[in-house]
């Protein structure tokens, strides 16, 4: 099973038995073609296919430009929301009693995002963990295809739950073509791809762009420039590979010369994340869109923040430390035909700037006035009166142990995990609570006990009580000139933004 797009290479869209995946479009005609495309491209297979839709008409489907004969070869089972409630709530339980559980079978939801936008931490958690049950248990392809205005706005939100799903990307316009912004997508070997496609609706659903200026005309286009640590890569594939011990020498010798020739980096270290950022924004700013901009992770674990700094700088596409040469070796033919298709931030400075502040979010520490303001706005719209599983912890350090060394050990567990230092004492703030697992708490976010670090604690779970706290902070000035210097040295002094 897969996607469904014609000339596509199958890594960026296979869709594994036992796994979720989901595709944010930008409108719901993108989306209606998603879902038709798909269906049409693996109606010709022998599992089962069930197509479930939810706030789209059934006029829709016809008038999408498709010939009878193309929709009549499409073969699946429709089934459709008509109590316009939210889909998803009971999406798991509406499958198994429709008696959607044949296994190795393939399910497609075509949705509004408004069905999936308001959940949020433990309630989203809840969610997509029952829809990766499912789809274990049965061994069942799952494909959610959601549209709306804020597809990014839902892939953000997704991401965070990244262990739930094997496939997440963006489907939005780019100019008269599509640009289909894979975040990550799993191959069947459990290896993740992430990169960027230009693609075009076609009289069989969408199919990917091959640039024929980079393709045909391009001096170059045979021709790789690669560290020699990046892999061992398939010279039967170029006419001529150019080796280079160093990041620094490959760049050096591609912004002379490379016009739409392959550019095979090596992210080796954390160190190398900015300066690698900077030469591919050069390149990409100075020698043009036909550059095929590849990185090799080296370093496991790299957080998706780097990555999207990366592709915000120019690259193309990424491969994880997991990506074995021979896998590489069999996209890259594939990745000859692609041109850069993003309108690149005119102000290199922003790009890095912004990373930056993302990469130290991440990681949980923030200025004392951010962290007032997130959180008061975090609990003030998100946090239910009735049913509050959000916590402000206060906690002062014993007189022999530095606040340093509390930051220091703070590693957020879920999305909105956060900490700042007002006055000499760790504020933490965690959405996630509930009651009488008060010393899990600092297990999961410290890697310690109450005991061994501070001296005296308090826990403040009412709603109410959070943003009376907050508000008393800035209304009596209770953020020093100290703390925010404070702020600076820690944020200055340590890499937040680990690879590790």
């Amino acid at each position: 099973m897969y996607l469904g797009i014609q000339n596509l290479v199958m890594e960026l869209q296979e869709l594994q038995n036992g796994s979720v995946s989901y595709v944010a479009c930008s409108n719901r005609n993108i989306a209606i073609n998603v879902a038709l495309s798909c269906l049409y491209h693996n109606s010709s297979v022998s599992y089962k296919r069930y197509f479930v839709v939810s706030d789209v008409d059934r006029e829709e489907f016809f008038i999408q430009g498709y010939d009878l004969d193309y929709l009549l070869r499409i073969d699946t089972e429709v089934f459709v929301n008509k109590n316009r409630n939210n889909l998803l709530k009971t999406l798991v339980n509406d499958f198994k009693f429709m008696k959607m559980t044949k296994e190795n079978s393939f399910i497609i939801v075509l949705f509004d995002e408004i069905s999936l936008l308001p959940y949020e931490g433990k309630e989203l958690d809840k969610l997509l963990s029952k829809f990766s049950i499912f789809a274990s248990r049965f061994n069942t392809a799952m494909l959610f295809v959601s549209f709306g205005d804020h597809p990014e706005m839902l892939v953000k939100k997704i991401a965070k739950k990244s262990h739930y799903i094997s496939g997440l990307a963006v489907l939005c316009n780019d100019g008269p073509d599509l640009k289909l912004d894979t975040k990550m997508w799993r191959n069947n070997e459990g290896v993740f791809s992430h990169g960027e496609s230009l693609l075009k609706l076609g009289p069989k659903g969408y199919e990917f762009k091959i640039d024929s200026n980079s393709v045909d005309n391009a001096i170059d286009n045979s021709i790789c420039y690669t560290h020699v640590d990046a892999l061992e890569i398939d010279k039967s594939l170029f006419n001529s590979i150019h080796f280079y011990n160093s990041n620094d020498d490959l760049y050096e010798d591609a912004f002379r010369k490379a016009i739409a020739a392959t550019l095979i980096f090596c992210l080796a270290s954390r160190e190398q994340v900015d300066f690698l950022g900077k030469h591919i924004y050069e390149l990409r700013s100075k020698r043009g869109n036909f550059l095929k901009i590849i990185i090799i992770e080296k370093v496991p674990k790299v957080d998706s923040c780097v990555r999207t700094y990366f592709l915000e700088c120019g690259a193309n596409f990424i491969f994880e430390s997991t990506s074995n040469s021979d896998y590489i070796n069999a996209m890259l033919p594939s990745l000859k035909s692609m041109s850069f298709s993003k309108t690149l931030n005119p102000s290199f400075e922003n790009i890095v700037e912004s990373y930056h502040l993302v990469a130290k979010e991440e990681n949980g520490f923030l200025y004392p006035e951010v962290f007032v303001n997130k959180i008061y706005s975090i609990v003030s719209m998100h946090i239910n009166d009735e049913n509050i599983k959000a916590c402000l912890l206060i906690l002062s350090p014993k007189d022999e142990i530095s606040i340093d060394e509390c930051i220091l050990r703070f590693s957020p567990k879920h999305g909105g995990d956060y900490c700042t230092a007002i006055n000499n004492e760790l504020y933490v703030f965690i959405p996630h609570y509930v009651e009488n697992i008060f010393p899990e708490i600092f297990g999961q976010v410290l890697g310690s006990t109450s005991i061994e670090l501070f001296k005296s604690n308090r826990v403040i779970s009412k709603k109410n009580l959070i943003l009376d706290e907050l508000i008393d902070i800035k209304n009596n000035d209770r953020i020093s000139h100290s703390d925010k210097e404070f702020a600076d040295r820690i944020l200055k002094e340590h890499s937040l933004y680990r690879l590790s």
